[in-house]
């Protein structure tokens, strides 16, 4: 069944048999056999023609995600294997958001590596739904992200809290207040990330919760946003850890915000279900919670 999966992989890839079967090195009469033995096997239709070649039908659409699943669990089976025998390479392999990444996980990144020599160690990024499909495909072994949206098959562990904190220039009337709510945002200019950020997803879900209208202006990464907001240009919501660096400066006003749920972000080390965990993921967590204990 594995080379069946293989097979309807490079078809769907190629979106055609004899494509497939170059790529496969195989030929266009043995594609078709395989392609047919497995709908047989299934008792459904996978491939339609086309005016182009061939395409998926939508039962093959829905057995095909199953297929790189299994594929890609082959893979990590064959990797695991090589990486337990004597000489073999060791590795970490973590995908993370953006802002993790740049402002949380990369001084630990960075001193993890040094500490472990032996270890081939990575760092992917991508917003939170890039990072789940990497881990579900077992291109790395760990996923770091601070929305709470984790769908079935995988299992996550908060392991700290990065506090949300309204941002605004340091001689704003805001800055002197000892803490602030949501309330204190209705009508306010919030400049905010693309839609796709999960930050700017739970914003806009906590927003409407509360009942709270903003106007929202969208800006394409935290280095743009801060900079507006220096320049008096409108206020932000961020985790402290994104600005810790320019509040110390004196470049950006911080306060709490209070009511913000869960009294931050908390930031979930994501993981596959099935299986143990390796002992480089279980490190590097260790070294995570000994940098930042249960906050940022």
């Amino acid at each position: 069944m594995l080379q069946y999966f293989e097979t309807l992989s490079a078809v769907a890839e190629a979106g055609s048999i004899s494509r497939a079967a170059e790529t496969l090195h195989i030929s266009q009469p043995a594609v078709t056999r395989q392609i047919k033995a497995m709908e047989q096997e299934l008792g459904a239709v996978l491939l339609t023609r086309t005016s182009h070649g061939v395409a998926l039908t939508p039962v093959g659409r829905q057995v095909l995600v199953h297929a790189k699943q299994a594929l890609a669990a082959v893979a990590a089976c064959r990797r695991v294997a090589a990486e337990s025998s004597p000489g073999g390479p060791a590795r970490l392999s973590v995908a993370a958001g953006s802002m993790l990444t740049q402002f949380v996980i990369s001084p630990v990144m960075a001193a993890f590596k040094a500490a472990r020599p032996e270890l081939r160690v990575t760092l992917q990024t991508g917003h939170y739904q890039e990072c789940l499909d990497r881990l579900n495909s077992y291109e790395v072994d760990l996923a770091l992200i601070s929305t709470p949206m984790i769908p079935s098959g995988l299992k996550a562990k908060p392991i700290f809290t990065d506090p949300v904190v309204m941002v605004m220039p340091p001689g704003s009337p805001l800055a002197a207040a000892p803490n602030l709510g949501l309330a204190d945002l209705e009508g306010m200019a919030l400049l905010v990330l693309p839609r796709a950020a999960g930050l700017r997803q739970q914003l806009t879900r906590i927003l409407a919760d509360a009942g709270i209208n903003c106007q929202l202006t969208e800006h394409p990464s935290v280095e743009t946003i801060k900079t507006m907001v220096a320049l008096d240009m409108g206020v932000t919501l961020l985790p402290r850890s994104a600005v810790v660096g320019e509040v110390a400066l004196g470049r950006l006003a911080a306060v709490p915000l209070r009511d913000w749920p869960d009294h931050g972000r908390p930031v979930l080390a994501v993981t596959r279900s099935e299986g143990t965990l390796p002992e480089p993921v279980s490190a590097f967590l260790k070294a995570l919670r000994d940098r930042y204990g249960t906050g940022v």
